[in-house]
């Protein structure tokens, strides 16, 4: 039971964030708009940028970052071209940091020799499942927070989840122009909104 409760915290502290200022975070409806090519390398499905840069596999833990998302795995390298991709839903998701097994040796050490527990760092992420007609295999753009404390980790804003993107893609709410109207976008067969569900 003890294990269990302390499981959820980390997604009861993310929760509640995203509970207190909803407006702050992205949400179903949306409009994802890719500026230019992003390409996920052979043998992986998935792709980093950080910063406004595309980094490949890997990010910096410091710092807010987004990954693109295709559906299959291939041996050869998939592009995901310049698209504008509805946002079908979005939600919060807790992904436990893990460490090298010195690092993990090292923190023990240093926790024991302050009267601590070890370390359970996490990072909050945010996840938006994408929908195109031209790119269905493109399902899902995740974006992260900082690495953290449970009680002092969060799920990146809006804000920071555009400067984690920089001029690679651009979030647009519902009321921005070029895009689909409030109504039309909640009768698209992808989604069901109500009025609650818009910014």
């Amino acid at each position: 039971m003890w294990v269990f409760t302390f499981a959820l915290l980390p997604l009861l502290y993310a929760c509640q964030h995203w509970q207190q200022q909803p407006y702050r975070y992205p949400k179903k409806g949306m409009t994802l708009i890719l500026h230019e090519p992003v390409t996920v390398q052979a043998d992986t499905t998935g792709v980093y940028i950080q910063d406004g840069k595309i980094t490949g596999g890997a990010h910096s833990r410091r710092n807010p970052y987004c990954e693109f998302r295709v559906r299959k795995l291939k041996e050869s390298p998939q592009t995901i071209q310049p698209d504008r991709f509805l946002i079908k839903r979005a939600g919060t998701n807790t992904r436990l940091v893990s460490y090298s097994p010195v690092q993990l040796a090292t923190l023990y050490i240093q926790a024991s020799s302050s009267g601590g527990d070890a370390p359970s760092d996490v990072i909050y992420t945010i996840e938006m499942k994408l929908y195109s007609a031209h790119q269905p295999d493109v399902i899902l753009l995740e974006c992260g927070g900082a690495e953290d404390h449970p009680a002092e980790a969060y799920a990146p804003t809006l804000e920071e989840i555009q400067v984690a993107l920089g001029n690679i893609a651009t979030l647009e709410p519902w009321s921005s122009p070029g895009k689909m109207d409030s109504i039309e976008s909640c009768n698209h067969p992808l989604i069901n909104c109500s009025s609650s569900d818009l910014i």
